[in-house]
């Protein structure tokens, strides 16, 4: 197979225009619901130890554990942002071979992983749906 087809096949201007500016949508995604997971737990966390006796009980000792636990969060932001990086190499390298080349995407056939992965995400967490509390979906379920 030569190299055009190849990369036709890779369908650059929809990787370009869809597929990888998605990806980077879903990472901001993910780090803006990590930042309010993790600035819930450390505002609950902080709230029992100003309640505590001062060190003395096991929840003043869990609530430090909470707080230390949460450094996981530095650590996945780090790799996020490794992650989005790449993509974005990824995406300008992409278009550059094949503006270079004036290749256009072949025709593609929706395999069944894709189009299973598309129909999970219709009804998956919206990117930029509406704000929605964990909380107010909870009293859904009261």
């Amino acid at each position: 197979m030569e190299l055009r087809a190849v990369v036709s096949g890779l369908a650059p201007g929809r990787m370009g225009a869809e597929r990888l500016p998605a990806a980077q949508a879903e990472i901001v995604a993910m780090r803006r619901e990590a930042d309010d997971g993790v600035a819930r737990i450390l505002t609950s966390a902080e709230a029992i130890l100003s309640t505590s006796d001062g060190g003395k009980s096991d929840t003043h000792s869990h609530a430090i554990a909470i707080l230390e636990a949460c450094g996981f969060h530095d650590l996945v932001g780090q790799r996020l942002s490794k992650v989005a990086g790449i993509l974005d190499t990824l995406e300008a390298r992409l278009n550059r071979v094949a503006g270079c080349a004036g290749i256009v995407d072949a025709e593609e056939v929706e395999t069944a992983s894709e189009r299973l992965c598309r129909e999970q995400t219709i009804s998956g967490p919206a990117l930029n749906g509406p704000d929605v509390r964990q909380s107010e979906i909870d009293l859904l379920f009261d």
